[in-house]
């Protein structure tokens, strides 16, 4: 493992051009480090040393993706700020593939080791195995030391069906790279935001759509084959996405993307900073620092800045909101009353003041467009927050039959991989299809059945639109009425694993109404973000937020192929987790000769549909 990892990053290496040829030299330099700094940390008990010891393995690590990562956005900066002139184009940087997050992975376990959470390891070959494991080494998930040293130390057995659910969750994977994330970025998303001055507002707006569906399924994908790629040598990795569109606040929405980055700076960061121990202000303070960083990391440029303070900025105030809620609940309603009434009188306020308000924007040396945004954002955003926070105060109404709740963190449609009989989970199912027992909730609707025939319904409707993509079958009515069954049986199926009784049945609408328009609201914030995150400097984020304001309603650029994929996106994005895990279950359980027969049927598929060049993973670049 350790060998062939080696030889997977060196043949990246390698293709650069002078010293950078040996990277993989730099990266066993920092794991023997860390290696003996962890024993060091391990074997003494004196507080200083061990502090010192963590220090140093701090400024190594941090400071050698300072170097390569920041060195000229800080030199560039302080040129502006001081007048000081470093001449950084000497050094000629490139940034090595991955080392955000083998950076991350390393220092988490010697915090780990600090911290008393883990043991040191005294095999430097498995920990150099556990940085170097090449399905996450350049684009995660971080996987953190106690996940994964033990299996190093006992490797697993090689397991059928663990393998079988690797390689469902490889082609699931592909599917959403090659047949949607890419087809997307190459159709609209990578123009608009190349010269976003060329199209419509309507364009721009879908393609900024097309870019959060897009950066989702690309880093999924990724995500998913690595998981896959473990699960074939028996290793278990942690989930890194959970459907995150289907989040009612900006909270949950982190709890479901990206989520080993989330939990890092979570627990690394956010809780050593004081966490939500103290007064309320601390809270949002440490949010605010926690996103801030955590845009930093995604790339040295301000614009990632702006989008860790539109996130630290909405969770504070979301976060605002709640502890009112918390304290009282009857406050809710009353907060997004007054809070949608204030930026009702400010918004038109705004708009007759205009002119006032671009002097300000003068006289403070800031462009009035990024004066008005900023003057927008304090007002509308308290309203966005009191409204989501009212609108998903609520838990589900209670089931008749013990289930997941809709905003559990096994809400991703193949969160957990099978594991053995005996290890906890109950034996596997001998029959391929197993019919529901429609005696097992006496006198209810029969929701088992409903599930049933949706998830059949579902199979069906995919290899039909499988089949149409195949022979390029003009994607008319018929595509459209697929997708709308989609959307038609996630929300049965929703229903069907939910299982509300007749009694909690008009609570139970209730609260999926207020939890979608939640949905909404909170995807509308999120997309804001992304203009930032896609933008490749202020200029073109301007012209694209200012191109959506002027709201051109031209469509020429918006093909049906394009709309069609974003609507596929949309609506396999909202297929209930127990539909998705019934067909991994499904495809766990065929034998080796089936399963190959449907790898084949899809490979035919991705050939047919893959974009002439492939986009490479966008966070590749991270």
């Amino acid at each position: 493992m350790f060998i062939a990892s080696l030889v997977f990053y060196h043949a990246w290496a390698s293709s650069m051009r002078g010293g950078y040829k040996y990277l993989a030299g730099l990266i066993i330099f920092t794991i023997v480090l860390d290696y003996y700094l962890a024993l060091a940390i391990a074997s003494t008990n004196s507080r200083r040393a061990r502090r010192l010891l963590l220090v140093i393995s701090l400024v190594t690590n941090l400071g050698v993706l300072a170097f390569f990562k920041y060195l000229f956005f800080f030199a560039t900066n302080v040129k502006a700020i001081f007048g000081l002139d470093f001449n950084t184009a000497a050094f000629k940087l490139i940034l090595p593939a991955g080392i955000s997050f083998h950076t991350f992975q390393s220092l988490s376990y010697t915090l780990d080791v600090y911290r008393g959470k883990v043991p040191a390891t005294r095999s430097v070959l498995r920990f150099a195995t556990y940085v170097l494991f090449f399905p996450q080494l350049v684009a995660g998930p971080i996987v953190r030391a106690h996940e994964f040293l033990p299996q190093i130390s006992n490797l697993p057995d090689h397991d059928a069906r663990r393998a079988a659910d690797g390689l469902y969750r490889i082609l699931v994977g592909l599917l959403k790279k090659l047949c949607l994330a890419d087809v997307l970025a190459i159709a609209l998303v990578d123009r608009v935001f190349a010269t976003p001055g060329s199209f419509s507002g309507l364009e721009v707006l879908f393609a900024v759509y097309g870019y959060a569906f897009q950066i989702y399924l690309d880093f999924s994908a990724y995500s998913d084959i690595a998981i896959g790629s473990a699960q074939l040598f028996g290793f278990e990795f942690p989930e890194n996405f959970r459907t995150p569109y289907r989040s009612a606040n900006l909270q949950e929405f982190w709890r479901r993307w990206h989520i080993t980055l989330s939990t890092w700076l979570r627990d690394y960061l956010y809780i050593p900073l004081g966490g939500s121990r103290g007064a309320p202000w601390m809270t949002y303070k440490n949010l605010m620092i926690t996103m801030l960083l955590g845009g930093l990391w995604h790339g040295a440029s301000w614009t990632f800045i702006v989008w860790g303070f539109l996130h630290g900025g909405g969770l504070a105030v979301t976060r605002i909101y709640q502890r009112r809620t918390d304290a009282k609940r009857s406050r809710a309603a009353k907060d997004a009353l007054y809070a949608c009434i204030a930026a009702a009188v400010l918004l038109p306020l705004h708009v007759m003041l205009s002119g006032a308000v671009s002097g300000l924007g003068h006289a403070a040396g800031i462009d009035p467009l990024w004066f008005h945004l900023i003057f927008a954002w304090l007002y509308l955003t308290p309203a966005w927050a009191a409204v989501v926070a009212w609108l998903s105060m609520d838990p589900p109404p209670r089931a008749d039959v013990e289930t997941t709740d809709a905003a559990d963190a096994a809400d991703r449609p193949d969160a957990h991989p099978l594991r053995k009989p005996g290890e906890g989970a109950p034996e596997p199912p001998r029959r391929l299809i197993q019919l529901p027992d429609l005696k097992s909730t006496p006198g209810q609707p029969p929701w088992p059945w409903i599930a049933f025939l949706s998830r059949i319904s579902f199979v069906i409707a995919s290899g039909g639109l499988g089949l149409m993509m195949y022979k390029r079958a003009p994607l008319g009515k018929l595509g459209w009425a697929i997708i709308a069954a989609w959307l038609l049986l996630a929300c049965l199926g929703q229903v069907a694993d939910a299982r509300p009784s007749r009694r909690y049945a008009r609570r139970y609408a209730s609260w999926a109404w207020r939890r979608t328009i939640a949905t909404v609201l909170t995807f509308h914030y999120v997309c804001l973000g992304w203009v930032f995150f896609r933008a490749v400097t202020f200029g073109k984020a301007r012209v694209v937020l200012g191109q959506i304001y002027g709201f051109a309603t031209d469509a020429k650029n918006l093909t049906a192929p394009y709309l069609f994929f974003l609507g596929v996106a949309f609506a396999a994005h909202f297929i209930t987790n127990g539909t998705f895990r019934w067909v991994r279950d499904r495809f766990v359980e065929l034998p080796a000769w089936a399963r190959a027969m449907a790898m084949v049927l899809i490979a035919l598929l991705l050939r047919k549909l893959a974009a002439p060049t492939v986009a490479p993973f966008i966070y590749f670049q991270f």
